[in-house]
């Protein structure tokens, strides 16, 4: 879009398209059933000083529409353009909608009513205890916070969520049939810097930045502010004592510059994002780059703000909770480190405990073996017989160190299924499992379970001796989540 406002009205004039009734009625429906209008209402129109030229309603049902439009986007001009001058006048008339005219000075005043009500609805909906928009001292943030009633914050947390969902919800609809057809519920779960308009403050200074609930994202190790405690040691590299610095050259005028690259730092926040897609394709358009009708673009159904680097388990898991009580179905769901990382309790349990499969990656120093009980190795997040290879258990460790190439590795790895220990009941709420021997589920020959031998030579011949448990096949083991 130009620069210039007014060159931008004219690009949304040339642009603009008359809504048909049944689209505007099939988003007053969506708002109806949303349950956003009795949830918001009290706080938006407060019954006192002059009525408001625009209902929460209409205002709900241009965000949806927006949506719709613009490819799940919303804009605040496009939305008062729709309302406005892109619905029919029996369809503004039914709303409450005033009529402004259509040029620069009618524009403006349908967006000042636009704009309004927005903040109106957004104060609502806000889980700060701060202001924003003005720079506080932190001894006043301090109070302001302490003072602050957590009950009251949290409502408005869960307002927001539900107003959140909402325009999530309304951006995906259009795929809602082809989401039902082709999702088997996996996602995967990240965090996304998003840059603010407020300018960054130093992080112990005496103010906070306009935008007090924002922080610094420094782009290595967990990515949260480095001057921050406990995050210092987390982010910035061990220091190597005993060994020569790193070269310098010589920039401009002789100084010296370190060849080393600085950080990149942003202030902002992480939006953990929830994403779903079809992982059977890579490209989504036909070679005409038309959408292909048969595949499943990359959708985001769930999204919550944080600090940069705070609280990954604790925000991927609140958008998790919320997909759930939406009503779509869980699958495999894929982190990385910084969820891998997180305590048991906090990220790992609650997320078997919602029917999610937890995906991994993991750092080069945790591939192979990681650790042994009752009988059973944990090689990579699952559990298999002592007795499996070497060259499978070490398989991603000599493709990561170039010993073997990848289509070895897939060979490898597809041969430690029948190693792997099977199910012998279902997990229990927190993701417990007890686990039976794969000679016992028929998927090896072992000598220590005669029943076994004899039974194909499709079937892969253990060899226990030496044995690393010991002898003791791992029968009755009790599998907690690795």
């Amino acid at each position: 879009m130009p620069k210039d406002r007014h060159e931008r009205l004219l690009a949304m004039r040339a642009e603009r398209r008359l809504l048909a009734d049944p689209d505007v009625a099939a988003a007053c429906e969506e708002v109806d059933n949303s349950g956003l209008v009795p949830l918001l209402q009290e706080f938006v129109h407060l019954g006192r000083g002059r009525p408001r030229n625009l209902s929460l309603r209409t205002l709900l049902i241009g965000l949806h529409l927006c949506t719709q439009i613009h490819g799940g986007r919303v804009v605040l001009e496009r939305v008062t353009d729709i309302l406005f001058f892109g619905i029919s006048s029996e369809a503004r008339e039914s709303l409450g909608i005033p009529d402004y005219p259509d040029h620069d000075q009618g524009f403006e005043a349908g967006y000042a009513v636009v704009r309004r009500l927005f903040h109106a609805m957004r104060k609502a909906m806000d889980p700060s205890p701060l202001p924003a928009n003005k720079c506080l001292s932190r001894e006043k943030a301090a109070r302001l916070t302490a003072a602050a009633d957590p009950e009251a914050l949290a409502e408005r947390e869960h307002r927001l969520a539900l107003f959140t969902e909402f325009l999530l919800d309304a951006s995906v609809r259009p795929l809602k049939d082809l989401l039902a057809e082709l999702s088997d519920g996996s996602l995967a779960v990240d965090a996304t810097p998003i840059r603010t308009f407020s300018k960054g403050r130093k992080t112990n200074g005496p103010e906070l930045a306009t935008d007090p609930d924002a922080g610094w994202y420094v782009r290595e190790g967990d990515h949260r502010d480095p001057d921050t405690a406990p995050a210092a040691d987390a982010v910035r590299p061990p220091t190597k004592r005993g060994k020569k610095s790193k070269p310098t050259k010589k920039g401009r005028k002789g100084k010296k510059t370190s060849l080393k690259k600085k950080a990149k730092y942003l202030f902002g926040y992480d939006a953990a994002l929830a994403v779903t897609r079809d992982a059977r394709y890579d490209e989504v358009l036909l070679d005409d780059n038309t959408p292909n009708p048969d595949v499943l673009p990359a959708l985001v159904l769930g999204v919550s703000l944080d600090k940069p680097g705070c609280r990954p388990g604790y925000n991927g898991l609140k958008v998790l909770s919320r997909l759930r009580q939406r009503g779509y179905k869980p699958g495999y769901v894929a982190g990385d480190l910084a969820y891998n990382n997180s305590e048991p309790d906090e990220w790992q349990l609650p997320v078997r405990a919602l029917g999610y499969k937890p995906v991994y990656d993991y750092r080069i120093n945790q591939l192979g073996k990681q650790a042994e009980t009752q009988g059973a190795i944990l090689v990579e997040g699952t559990w298999y017989c002592p007795s499996m290879p070497e060259p499978l258990i070490d398989a991603t460790k000599d493709l990561c160190a170039e010993r073997i190439d990848r289509e070895t590795w897939i060979r490898l790895i597809a041969a430690r299924k029948s190693y792997r220990l099977m199910p012998k009941e279902n997990e229990d709420p927190e993701g417990h499992q007890r686990m039976m021997c794969p000679a016992a589920a028929g998927k090896v020959q072992c000598p220590i379970k005669s029943r076994s031998m004899g039974r194909g030579i499709h079937l892969p011949l253990v060899d226990p001796e030496p044995s690393p448990a010991e002898g003791l096949p791992p029968t009755q083991h009790h599998a907690r989540p690795g």
